[in-house]
């Protein structure tokens, strides 16, 4: 394992990048460094009950959030939390690549839920239903008709010129908002990303590298952090959190 690991550390080295253990606040240091701590203007796509704005509120200069949620108890909470927060703009709806209506999977646990149906035959799934205090009858309780929405049609809906941060946690849907940021993406109007990625089949689709960097490298975007959560041969789940952000 061991080996694996420096393998792994010495490929990523080869291209410039250092992989290093980090916690929350490391992200929002980098995030900070990124964009010179003035007013943010930032995107929490898969805000759930808002713990990435609890932090950002305490680790950035906001100008403003704009939360999507879309299931609806998960928004019902951020509602009571934020409304009188006039520096939240909160909306009941998904990011995606394009505008529609979409099946949501609403799953025991609210940061679960997904697009994607979950994939029973793996140790992960098993391990989740081994939790019965939370896991008691089935992991996806029930189905969301949701509205979806693009970041290109959104900014240009409202006015929004530039975006400072992104930050993306979608169960599997990361590629799919991406591809509906094209536009803003090769005009450079998005500042930075932060996204999950899971490398683990816990969901019926995979999400690769290639997916997420399609749109992103070439259109000027490096890949400046990762952190190490898992690998593939252990029981827990496989996921990085990357921040991608202009070559400049």
């Amino acid at each position: 394992m061991k080996l694996i690991k420096k393998t792994l550390l010495n490929i990523f080295g080869i291209f410039g990048y250092e992989i290093q253990k980090k916690n929350l606040s490391d992200n929002f240091e980098i995030l900070n460094k990124l964009q010179k701590n003035k007013d943010l203007i930032i995107f929490d796509i898969g805000a759930n009950t808002g713990r990435w704005i609890d932090s950002s509120i305490h680790k950035f200069n906001i100008k403003n959030i704009h939360a999507f949620e879309p299931s609806k108890n998960e928004f019902k909470l951020l509602k009571e939390k934020y409304s009188n927060n006039k520096k939240i703009i909160l909306n009941n709806f998904a990011m995606g690549d394009r505008s529609e209506n979409k099946i949501l999977n609403i799953n025991y646990k609210g940061s679960l839920s997904s697009f994607y149906e979950v994939n029973e035959n793996t140790n992960w799934f098993k391990r989740q239903q081994d939790n019965k205090k939370v896991f008691k009858d089935k992991f996806t309780i029930h189905k969301e008709e949701v509205k979806v929405d693009t970041i290109d049609n959104y900014m240009n809906k409202n006015n929004i010129e530039t975006i400072d941060i992104i930050k993306i946690d979608t169960q599997g849907y990361e590629p799919k908002i991406l591809d509906g940021a094209t536009n803003s993406l090769k005009s450079k109007k998005i500042n930075s990303i932060i996204l999950e990625i899971i490398i683990s089949d816990i969901y019926k689709s995979n999400v690769s590298f290639f997916e997420i960097e399609k749109n992103l490298i070439k259109n000027g975007y490096k890949l400046v952090s990762l952190d190490d959560h898992g690998n593939l041969f252990n029981k827990s789940i496989f996921q990085l959190n990357a921040i991608y952000a202009i070559n400049n």
